[in-house]
């Protein structure tokens, strides 16, 4: 009997560790990266990197600016500007399968939601 609770006393000191939570999964920029058509809009080419984001106007110009990500805040927040600091946007952004939208204003008041007032809209199609 004793052999027997000793057993079992040392079977139940081996039992393993509970696994680890998973982290909350957070939505990363690689899903943000990468060419993007706009929506109504084919002659507009949005190309993103880890740091800039350019407006490829078909035929004509690029728009570049410099883009800073913030994948801490919900919904994930970006802002751009102008090389040399002015033209400055505050927006939110949301990648749903294939599907960009970004939502920003001018300046550096920053929309909460994609249904704010003031604010402007624009959605994407990943280029494959």
């Amino acid at each position: 009997m004793r052999g027997l609770l000793l057993l079992a006393f040392v079977s139940l000191a081996f039992a393993p560790a509970p696994f680890p939570k998973a982290p909350r999964k957070k939505e990363p920029v690689a899903t943000l990266l990468g060419k993007w058509d706009q929506v109504n809009n084919p002659s507009v080419l949005l190309v993103l990197t880890p740091r800039t984001l350019e407006y490829h106007n078909l035929g004509s110009n690029v728009n570049a600016y410099e883009m800073v990500f913030d994948l801490t805040k919900t919904p994930p927040t970006y802002d751009i500007q102008k090389p040399g600091g002015f033209a400055k946007f505050a927006g939110i952004w949301k990648v749903e399968g294939d599907k960009l939208t970004l939502y920003y204003r001018s300046g550096t008041v920053r929309p909460t939601s994609f249904s704010e007032p003031n604010g402007h809209k624009e959605e994407f199609i990943r280029v494959r």
